[in-house]
């Protein structure tokens, strides 16, 4: 009796293996997605979908796993897409098939490498993800809920502010002497350029199809710094009266002006708008699904204020003209 298990055990064993052999699905579109009731992973179900030899049901079961969360991102995005997917199955698990790997299959014809970018990166340098020299040709999905968004342009420095300008001078008598006008504000700085989205350098001489299911956006341009403000105007001089010894007479009261204040400098212009893909030269690029954009050019920076007016000068009497009249 034992020696009879022993060979039932070999029999099962044998039959188990030719029917859990890996196989590749025909490319189908998804129906509906769940969780499977004993908690062991996620469903994909199939309208008239093939069975695999041995299984009774065209659903497939992606186990709970590593790959789970990979797989189902894929099949999310194609479902939602309403794509077709290629599935790779190994073999059954009550009575379903058990599903290893994914890809969308209307890209799948053709040898290559395929990557599937499933979550929001700034400047995706795509070779850093996928091995340029790993293919010829290459497929790269951009899952749906992923946003590939370019740095956006520093803002520009502020214009320096304008010198103060120039005292008048105190002098005895004579005719009056204002202060300068303030120095103009410095012009602020252009607004730095937005960065790119995806930048494709190391593929030159590849054929690279990206099927864009998500966004993929340059950077905003970077604002324009502010003008510096102008400089305060000059004071006015001091001015002491005269006294004229032979008439006895002194001189009129009198003031000098402050200077006007120097104007502000200009705002700097607004940084260039990032551009979504760069280093394309070479490359047998198709774009597919959602376009690209680029940024938003930056915003011009605000002009510098005015300077503030100078103080007046003073008039101070001659001290032999302190108690007279004029």
């Amino acid at each position: 009796m034992k020696k009879m298990s022993l060979w039932m055990a070999s029999i099962l064993t044998t039959i188990s293996a030719m029917s859990f052999a890996d196989a590749t699905l025909p490319a189908q579109k998804i129906t509906a997605i769940d969780t499977d009731w004993n908690s062991q992973g996620v469903i994909f179900s199939f309208r008239d979908g093939v069975k695999l030899e041995g299984c009774n049901s065209n659903q497939v079961l992606i186990e709970n796993g590593p790959l789970l969360d990979g797989i189902l991102s894929i099949g999310l995005s194609a479902h939602f897409a309403n794509r077709k997917v290629q599935i790779r199955v190994a073999g059954c698990s009550n009575d379903k098939m058990l599903g290893k790997a994914i890809s969308l299959s209307d890209y799948y014809d053709a040898p290559g490498t395929h990557y599937t970018i499933a979550s929001n990166l700034t400047q995706v340098n795509l070779a850093s993800l996928v091995d340029p020299n790993s293919a010829s040709i290459f497929y790269i999905t951009i899952d749906h809920n992923t946003r590939l968004k370019g740095a956006s342009g520093v803002t520009g420095a502020t214009g320096v502010n304008g010198s103060k300008g120039i005292n008048g001078n105190s002098f005895i008598g004579g005719r009056d002497i204002n202060g300068g006008t303030g120095g103009t504000g410095g012009n602020g700085d252009i607004g730095g350029i937005g960065g790119e989205a995806l930048d494709l350098a190391g593929f030159s001489g590849k054929k690279v199809t990206i099927i864009n299911n998500g966004i993929i956006e340059g950077g905003n341009g970077g604002n324009g710094g502010n003008g510096g403000g102008g400089g305060i105007g000059g004071i006015g001089a001091n001015l002491v009266g005269d006294h004229h010894e032979n008439s006895g007479r002194c001189s009129r009261p009198s003031y000098t002006k402050g200077g006007a204040g120097g104007k502000g400098g200009t705002g700097g212009t607004g940084g260039n708008a990032g551009v979504a893909i760069i280093n394309i030269v070479g490359i047998d690029l198709i774009l597919k699904g959602n376009p690209s954009s680029q940024g938003i050019q930056g915003n011009q920076g605000d002009n510098g204020k005015i300077g503030n007016k100078g103080a007046n000068g003073q008039f101070i009497p001659h001290r032999s003209c302190k108690y007279r009249r004029w």
